[in-house]
């Protein structure tokens, strides 16, 4: 089997000669022995990506996922040409803190005291990054504050904006509220797909 022709490499060819990582330097560089950037002062650029504020929530202006959660290169690498991101929110408390034990999640204390937060993907203390507003804690208290907590039963509109009133609440089996506008939706769309299946 025919091997890089980058010396010292010796893994098997995939084009030009070289192996899948040489090739890709190549492709993404112009240059096979291109080396991936080193970055040594991984708090400097997270405090850069931080806005403090005055109540003391430290919110997170780069990137995030889908779900709100900020998101941070640790500055290390899934593959040699990968950067690892990872949600900032834990990485902030590793750094800070100290190590997060194992099976636990970080609650942010910040969104259980704030009474005007709708909770869900637009809580914006997802994006909190204040170690002080973060505490682990297992995976059940954690629902338990955010899902059954007080903000959820002051609420008085479902996420889709619904009215939580006399007519259109109805109460789940597992005691929490439900919305019947959201409950018929779902039914005309699952009627909707059996119908341009059948």
């Amino acid at each position: 089997m025919a091997i890089c022709s980058i010396e010292g490499c010796g893994q098997p060819i995939n084009c030009r000669g070289w192996c899948p990582t040489h090739y890709g330097r190549w492709k993404r560089h112009g240059d096979p022995n291109h080396e991936p950037r080193k970055t040594g002062d991984h708090l400097g650029r997270f405090y850069s990506k931080v806005n403090k504020q005055p109540e003391g929530c430290w919110f997170w202006t780069g990137s995030s996922v889908s779900s709100g959660y900020g998101l941070f290169w640790d500055g290390t690498y899934r593959k040699e040409w990968q950067p690892k991101m990872v949600l900032v929110h834990r990485w902030a408390y590793e750094q800070l803190v100290g190590p997060i034990p194992a099976g636990l999640h970080i609650d942010h204390t910040c969104h259980n005291t704030d009474s005007n937060c709708s909770g869900g993907i637009g809580c914006r203390h997802r994006r909190c990054v204040n170690p002080a507003h973060l505490e682990p804690v297992t995976r059940a208290e954690n629902v338990r504050r955010g899902q059954s907590g007080e903000y959820l039963r002051n609420r008085t509109h479902c996420p889709k904006g619904h009215p939580y009133d006399e007519v259109n609440t109805y109460v789940r089996p597992s005691g929490a509220r439900g919305c019947r506008e959201c409950s018929r939706e779902r039914d005309r769309r699952r009627r909707r797909a059996n119908a341009v299946r059948g």
